[in-house]
């Protein structure tokens, strides 16, 4: 039987070294924008300086403890949770720093790393080094919360944080409280922060498709970068944590190749200049790492020269692309393409079976999540040797081809002609013998496969982010399988389209959300239907 949370206060000793003194007049300190915040400090203390000497410095520390967890939060270190850690496995499931070392990347300068911290209403909030007050609340059903909270000095308002432990529940809970005070609306942004150990387990993958779209600035230097949200205006992009190093350095050495080059960047307004785009793929696995220069006219000047000038600094290129757009659309690629340099594709390799990669072809980017992904996939599926797979959406034939080794019959149906002839060939490739690759509309074809009254028994679908139809998803009613299993990219068409599968016949049993796109908002979920009987 669960017995109620402990909560106590406790005195610690952590190694520690000291802020600075603050500077007198921080409302003179120029350039102190951090993140997006609008750069206003005062009346916060701005520290530009951090004690090179380690002392041992006391703490007044609360404890949150049940039956699986152990927390400590530090009220005087911004209401940080310094220490998490699992009785059951012993160990520290959230970095735990033992030593107190700041960094001045903070708006108001010293910043630490490690346990969790909650930010407000910016990014590492003034504070985060800073003390804040606190409250202990014991419930009547056992559970207890610590409130750290403070009046936050730039607008005026307060914030809260209640960590919270329940008996019996091996999670730490936390919820952020806001309030504004004053008659004049407030932007804030309210999240929560946690470090993870990094050891010899540990891997970061970043996405291997690098895509940055060409332009000049007003004094005609060339930039790269991405578009701003809802507009074709280009915002010069450096360097993002997100990407692929090796791609942005490719795409870095293309911008300064330009000049020597005479090539112009394209411009949508006039319709004048050649290069629009830049997209890089890379194989995980392999390696291999294929560019595609997207032009706005089939031909690049001394197109030989530019790619062995590319090579020179990047001799891991294996294959270099032209992409022809001259269309005013808001779509990448062109339909027209010419390999210049190699064979025009490249290959990678994804739960135990090698996949071609073109172009135009979709392959997901994060390869180490996307094995997660598919074997989630499989897992739901529960193929046995004896069913007739469809593949749906099927791409370059991943799931499907992947499938087949457990099934007695695979067919893929794509739209992409590009994608059938990448599947077609990674079957060969794979000695995969009982899949079919179809060009086509997958809806039409399981109706057609209905009306013959033939069955499939396990239909995977992986649709774009604007998810199926109601007249694809109808087919799938039609056909009648008995396991459907739906990899998605987008929850909110997931939820819709699942609104459809369950009100005519299908019972969602299982759902398992993948992250694939670390640091961002989006993220893949698997879901698992069976037919109702």
């Amino acid at each position: 039987m669960s017995t109620a949370v402990k909560v106590w206060e406790e005195d610690i000793v952590l190694p520690t070294y000291e802020a600075g003194k603050p500077e007198k007049s921080p409302m003179f300190l120029e350039k102190r924008v951090y993140q997006g915040s609008s750069g206003v400090v005062y009346p916060y203390p701005v520290i530009e300086k951090i004690s090179d000497t380690c002392t041992d410095k006391t703490y007044h520390a609360l404890f949150l403890e049940n039956e699986y967890i152990k927390v400590m939060i530090l009220p005087e270190l911004g209401g940080r949770v310094q220490m998490a850690y699992d009785k059951i496995k012993q160990r520290h499931f959230i970095y735990y720093n033992h030593v107190i070392k700041p960094a001045l990347v903070g708006l108001a300068g010293p910043w630490i790393s490690g346990g969790i911290e909650f930010n407000w209403p910016q990014h590492h909030r003034p504070s985060t080094f800073m003390p804040v007050d606190y409250t202990i609340e014991r419930k009547e059903d056992g559970s207890a919360i610590v409130w750290v909270n403070e009046r936050e000095r730039m607008f005026h308002q307060k914030g809260m944080a209640g960590f919270i432990l329940r008996p019996g529940r091996a999670v730490l809970e936390i919820q952020g409280r806001l309030y504004n005070p004053t008659p004049i609306p407030q932007t804030f942004l309210w999240w929560a922060n946690p470090a993870v150990a990094v050891n010899e387990h540990y891997q970061s993958v970043f996405p291997g498709d690098v895509h940055a779209v060409f332009d000049h600035d007003r004094k005609g230097n060339v930039i790269s970068g991405i578009y701003a949200e809802g507009t074709h205006r280009v915002i010069a992009v450096e360097e993002c944590l997100i990407e692929d190093k090796k791609s942005q350095e490719i795409i870095r050495t293309i911008r300064e190749l330009l000049p020597s080059f005479k090539i112009k960047t394209y411009n949508e307004d006039t319709g004048y200049g050649l290069l629009r785009h830049v997209l890089i793929r890379r194989g995980f696995e392999t390696g291999e790492i294929m560019v595609v220069l997207v032009l706005g006219s089939p031909i690049l000047p001394s197109k030989n020269n530019f790619v062995k000038a590319l090579r020179k600094v990047h001799p891991e290129i294996t294959t270099v692309v032209l992409n022809v757009n001259n269309k005013q659309t808001s779509m990448v690629l062109g339909e027209k393409e010419k390999p210049i340099y190699g064979p025009g594709f490249i290959k990678d390799r994804l739960c135990g079976c090698t996949f071609r990669i073109s172009p135009k072809s979709f392959y997901q980017v994060n390869p180490v999540q996307t094995e997660i992904l598919y074997n989630t996939a499989m897992d739901y599926a529960e193929l046995t040797g004896k069913e007739t797979v469809i593949d749906a959406y099927c791409g370059t034939g991943t799931i499907g081809l992947i499938a087949a080794r457990n099934a007695k019959r695979v067919i893929g149906v794509e739209l992409n002609k590009d994608a059938v002839k990448d599947a077609r060939i990674n079957a060969k490739e794979n000695g995969i013998k009982n899949a079919e690759i179809y060009a086509g509309d997958a809806g039409r074809f399981m109706v057609d496969m209905a009306s013959k009254n033939q069955k499939a028994d396990v239909v995977f679908m992986d649709p774009p982010r604007a998810g199926s139809d109601e007249k694809f998803l109808s087919s799938v009613i039609k056909l009648g399988p008995k396991r459907v299993v739906y990899v998605s990219c987008n929850p909110e068409t997931l939820a819709r389209d699942l609104k459809y599968l369950t009100g005519n016949g299908y019972q969602a049993v299982k759902i398992q959300p993948v992250d694939n796109f670390p640091f961002c908002d989006h993220i893949e979920t698997v879901v698992k239907l069976v037919k109702k009987r």
